[in-house]
């Protein structure tokens, strides 16, 4: 319950799982836009994250680590929509970027558990 409102959620919200919601491979010098752009309007419907979860656009490394630069990210309403996501990432660089839309949680301290192998 929240608000005095009762939600159904296709998962635990008090469960703190990261993982990843969607990737896709990006390079800003190739000819063909779906290799440039990423669509992400079908990540901006409800029940697409967890409830009270954040979420991050990251470019992660090709081993996966979260070196990356971030280039956005924001909180999961309690309706599973990831608040302020846009419509499309393209890339400006000439070379393979890795990116991930990741969902992110809230550890007993505070801090963003991200699904990252180095932890960040």
């Amino acid at each position: 319950m929240r608000g005095g409102e009762v939600f159904l959620y296709p998962e635990c919200p008090c469960d703190c799982e990261p993982k990843v919601l969607g990737s896709k491979v990006l390079n800003g010098s190739s000819e063909n836009e779906e290799d440039r752009c990423w669509d992400l309007t079908p990540y901006q419907d409800n029940e697409v994250g967890t409830p009270g979860f954040h979420w991050r656009l990251i470019e992660v490394g090709e081993d996966g680590s979260c070196s990356g630069v971030n280039y956005g990210g924001g909180n999961i309403d309690e309706c599973g929509k990831l608040v302020g996501l846009q419509d499309e990432f393209c890339s400006s660089y000439s070379y393979d970027g890795y990116m991930e839309l990741q969902q992110g949680c809230p550890d007993e301290e505070g801090n963003i558990k991200w699904p990252c192998p180095d932890g960040e």
